[in-house]
Order: structure tokens, then sequence, then C-alpha cells
């Protein structure tokens, strides 16, 4: 078994758009997740996560650059799991967090439905205020 890795409040545990694939455990302690707003490059506050949540695993499951930063809120200790070889060796050992992970995961894509469907619906509202405005 790897063993954790420990990080201090307020350093960087991982970048957005590192490629680094590291996926992380927590054992102990709080992070905040982090994205830039494309616009004003202003930090906007994703989420929380505590002792038994999991971060990264987009970039581990999909290859893909890492799409938010992970900062330390208070001392943190992390179990990495940096291939799909490692994160099947976990599962095998801890099946119930398999479950745990497809429950988060499902629960992050209702997320974005909602919030995908509310930035339609004022998008929608918009375009019907300006066909208003045209036809003045």
């Amino acid at each position: 078994m790897v063993p954790s890795k420990h990080f201090q409040a307020g350093e960087y545990i991982i970048r957005e758009d590192d490629t680094d694939k590291t996926m992380y455990i927590i054992i102990e302690g709080k992070v905040r997740v982090e994205t830039k707003d494309p616009a004003s490059q202003q930090p906007i506050v994703l989420t929380e996560l505590g002792p038994k949540d999991f971060f990264g695993e987009i970039a581990l499951l999909l290859n893909q650059p890492r799409n938010a930063s992970v900062i330390a809120i208070t001392p943190v200790n992390v179990y990495p799991i940096s291939s799909l070889d490692m994160l099947a060796d976990y599962l095998e050992i801890h099946p119930q967090f398999a479950l745990k992970m497809i429950m988060i995961m499902a629960k992050r894509v209702d997320q974005m439905k909602d919030a995908y469907l509310k930035t339609y619906g004022h998008l929608q509202y918009v375009k019907e205020l300006l066909n208003v405005m045209q036809e003045e």
C-alpha cells in the first residue's frame, strides 16, 4: 500500500489544468475545490470536502487535465491513487468505496444538470427580453 501524503493548510494539492492524473481519498482534514471564472479569472468555490471524500477522479478515469484546483483548508492527509490498477486494487480491498464513488458521481451529474437547466432558463428569459425590445 502506498503511504499517505500530507499537505499543510493553504497548500495546493492539485492545480487546475495540471496534467497529473493522481486521484486522492481524504483520510483526515478538509479541502476546498475551486475553479476560475472564465471572464474575471477570479476563483469560484465549488465545494468543500472532508474525510472519506475523494477528488481528482476525472483526471484519473478520463485521462484529462485537471478541471479544478484543490486547496487544503486544514492540515490534510490523503491517500494517493495514481493509476487505474491502483484504483482497482483499492476497490478490491474496499468494495463499499465503489458504491460511494458511484453515488457521489451520480449526485455531481444531477447537480450539473440542475445548474445547466437553471442557466438555460435564464438564457431563454434574456432571449425573450431581447425579442421584445427589438419589436418596440
